[in-house]
C-alpha cells in the first residue's frame, strides 16, 4: 500500500518506480553493512531519527562530495507492507517529514529509509527498540543554585538518582533535561561557573546522576531516558575517536546506509520529572 503526503503528488511512473524499488530491497535486505565506498561520491547522506510513537520529522539528506542539502529526492519509509511518501520541509534545506496519520513509530516494527536520487537508492533498516524499564528516582524535589550554606554543598538535597534496569549492561541510553515552565527563572550559580554539556553521550549504566550544576533554570523538569540502537552507539563512539583525531564526520564513519553513506535508527524512551528550588 503507498501512503502520499497530502501535498505530494506522485506519478504513476513514480510510484511504479518505489514497487521496483522494494524489489530490489528484497534482493538486498541480506547483505550486511558496510563502510561507505567513497569511490563513488555521487551517494547522498542519510541522517534519520525515529522515535516512538512520534511523528517523523527529523529526517536529513545531503550529498556526500560537498555536504550542501538535497530537498528534491524522492523520499519514502516502507513498513508493515506500505510506503509511506515523504515530503520536504519548508524553509528547512534537506528536510523532510510525513504529514499524514498513517505512519506511526511502534516498538518492534522494522521501518526502511529509501532515498532515489544520483539515478540510485539508498536505504536502511531499523528495529523501534523497546523503551527503558522501571526508570525510578530518588526524590521528585532538588535544590539549586548557591548554598546559603557553603557546607551544603555535599548535601544529598542538590542531588538526583535515577535507575532503571539493564541486565548485564547490554543496552545504551541517554538523558534529556527539558525545563517546562512558560517563564522560567535562571539558577544562579555565581561568576565563572561554566555549566556542562547534557547527557546525550550514550551509556550502559542502569543510573545517572543529576545535580543541580546540570541545569539552567528553577522549576519544573522533564527528564527523558532513551533506549538506543546498536547502530547509534557505533556511530556516536566512531564519531568520538575521529574527533580525538580530529576528523569527526557522520559521513566517514560506519553506516547502515546500504549505497550511501550516514544513519537511520530508532529511539523508545521513558519519562518522569522533578522540581529545582532555591536552597
Amino acid at each position: 500500500m503507498l501512503h502520499k503526503n497530502k501535498n505530494t503528488g506522485k506519478s504513476l511512473s513514480v510510484i511504479l518506480s518505489w514497487i521496483s524499488v522494494l524489489a530490489l530491497l528484497c534482493f538486498l535486505s541480506s547483505c550486511d553493512p558496510e563502510e561507505p565506498d567513497f569511490g563513488d561520491l555521487e551517494k547522498v547522506v542519510i541522517e534519520g531519527y525515529l522515535f516512538a510513537d512520534q511523528p517523523v520529522e527529523n529526517i536529513l539528506v545531503k550529498r556526500l562530495d560537498n555536504q550542501e542539502p538535497i530537498s528534491d529526492a524522492d523520499v519514502a519509509i516502507f513498513s508493515n507492507d506500505s510506503i509511506f511518501l515523504l515530503s520536504p520541509t519548508p524553509n528547512r534545506p534537506g528536510r523532510y517529514h510525513f504529514e499524514g496519520n498513517e505512519l506511526n513509530i511502534r516498538q518492534g516494527n522494522e521501518y526502511t529509509i529509501i532515498v532515489n536520487y544520483f539515478d540510485k537508492t539508498a536505504f536502511g533498516s531499523t528495529i523501534v527498540p523497546p523503551p527503558p524499564i522501571n526508570l525510578r528516582q530518588d526524590k521528585f524535589v532538588i535544590k539549586a543554585g548557591v548554598p546559603s550554606n557553603p557546607d551544603s554543598v555535599i548535601d544529598q538535597e542538590y542531588f538526583l538518582g535515577l535507575a532503571w534496569e539493564n541486565q548485564n549492561a547490554t543496552n545504551y541510553f541517554f538523558l534529556e533535561i527539558y525545563n517546562i515552565e512558560e517563564n522560567p527563572e535562571e539558577i544562579d550559580f555565581g561568576e565563572d561557573f561554566e555549566r556542562p554539556q547534557n547527557f546525550l553521550f550514550p551509556v550502559n549504566n542502569n543510573f545517572a546522576i543529576i545535580q543541580d550544576t546540570d541545569l539552567q533554570y528553577y522549576g519544573n523538569h522533564l527528564v527523558k531516558l532513551y533506549r538506543v540502537n546498536p547502530e547509534y552507539v557505533s556511530l556516536y563512539f566512531e564519531i568520538v575517536s575521529e574527533n580525538n583525531q580530529g576528523t569527526p564526520s557522520v559521513e566517514s564513519s560506519p553506516s547502515n546506509i546500504q549505497n550511501g553513506a550516514g544513519i537511520f535508527t530508532a529511539f523508545n524512551c521513558s519519562i518522569t520529572g522533578f522540581q529545582a528550588v532555591r536552597d
